[in-house]
């Protein structure tokens, strides 16, 4: 009762038919709000996080971070591998997709250049992906407005480099209106 959910339609329309879908959010507001509640609303999700260098923060992140239908995939090869089997099978994964990459393409966030990872876009244009933006809002006192916008794909030309780079510029103009 501390959360409210807007376009909750936009999740179940994106993952009908047993279509891949990859949910992006990103660090504003309450993230951990948007993932957990945006993941018990799913049939099944996988959320991937950055696990910490610290191995007893990293389990009480698992155990914060996850509920029954959830799976954990920690960043790099090993949970790349994993996302790709669940995106292949049709499934559900959370992206918080704003973190600084040093190896990214540098797209336009704020009328500057930002090194934008380009994972969110490759795995979507390679799976046929639906890409949900979510985000979450702190309202008064301890209570959370989570929001589902509408679902978009992005478009396939047959130029990977060209469509990976307009897919991550709607996902940057995506994130600077939440932020605006």
């Amino acid at each position: 009762n501390r959360v409210e959910i807007q376009g909750l339609e936009h999740l179940a329309a994106a993952t009908e038919n047993g279509r891949p879908a990859i949910m992006y959010t990103a660090h504003i507001g309450s993230w951990e709000i948007t993932a957990v509640t945006v993941g018990s609303h799913a049939n099944t999700s996988a959320l991937v996080y950055r696990a910490p260098n610290n191995p007893l923060v990293e389990s009480l992140l698992r155990s914060t971070r996850g509920h029954a239908q959830t799976t954990l995939i920690p960043k790099g090869a090993g949970g790349a591998r994993t996302i790709m089997r669940i995106l292949k099978g049709g499934g559900f994964v959370q992206m918080a997709v704003d973190q600084k990459m040093n190896t990214g393409l540098p797209i336009s966030f704020m009328g500057r250049p930002a090194m934008t990872g380009d994972a969110v876009a490759r795995l979507a244009l390679r799976y046929g992906c639906a890409l949900i933006p979510a985000y979450s809002e702190r309202l008064d006192g301890c209570r959370f407005r989570v929001t589902i916008e509408p679902p978009w794909t992005p478009e396939d030309t047959g130029d990977r480099d060209a469509d990976v780079r307009s897919a991550l510029e709607r996902v940057n103009r995506t994130m600077e209106a939440w932020i605006k």
